[in-house]
């Protein structure tokens, strides 16, 4: 008797679902449609990987290099707030365009990185928190950077050891934002 009825508001549910996704899809096609539609030329993006798997020519596509692509911390007491600039350069033969960069959890945020181009031989920096609150122990974080060179992503890491608890006397003094 009970899985009977279980089974009834399942259906239900899934009735009312298959209704409401196409609202769900029109909704979700407009979120970001607030940009101008000349807010950036693409016409120079050039993106060497293919589908087909055949090797592209890439001497003349942007190539990112970091000065470190790791960044290991000193043990921190646990509820610092650490943060580091991973420094790059554009060593390839186009603007280079970062098109995403993010944390693989909400510990880790990027707060600062270029929405402009690059131009060849330039150099940029993007900032990196990362929150160890919650995080005893050994981490390793890494960092997604997402541009128009091959490969498409690159991967920075923080690594370090966090220790317990901050204290009064050792939790180190706040960073100006």
């Amino acid at each position: 008797m009970m899985a009977s009825k279980l089974r009834m508001r399942w259906a239900k549910s899934r009735r009312k679902l298959r209704y409401m996704m196409p609202l769900w899809v029109v909704l979700g096609s407009t979120v970001g449609c607030d940009r101008a539609p000349d807010s950036l030329s693409t016409d120079w993006i050039q993106v060497p990987g293919t589908a087909s798997g055949k090797q592209q020519d890439v001497s003349d596509a942007p190539q990112i290099t970091f000065v470190d692509s790791v960044w290991s911390f000193e043990p921190v007491p646990e509820g610092t707030v650490l943060r580091h600039t991973f420094t790059f350069q554009n060593t390839g033969n186009a603007p280079l365009l970062l098109t995403d960069v993010h944390g693989e959890c909400g510990c880790t945020v990027v707060r600062d990185w270029p929405r402009e181009p690059i131009p060849p031989g330039g150099e940029d920096s993007l900032t990196v928190a990362f929150d160890t609150r919650g995080k005893q122990g050994d981490n390793r974080k890494q960092i997604s950077v997402a541009a128009n060179t091959f490969p498409a992503i690159t991967l920075l890491t923080l690594k370090g050891r966090v220790v317990g608890p901050a204290t009064p006397s050792t939790a180190p003094s706040p960073e100006p934002e």
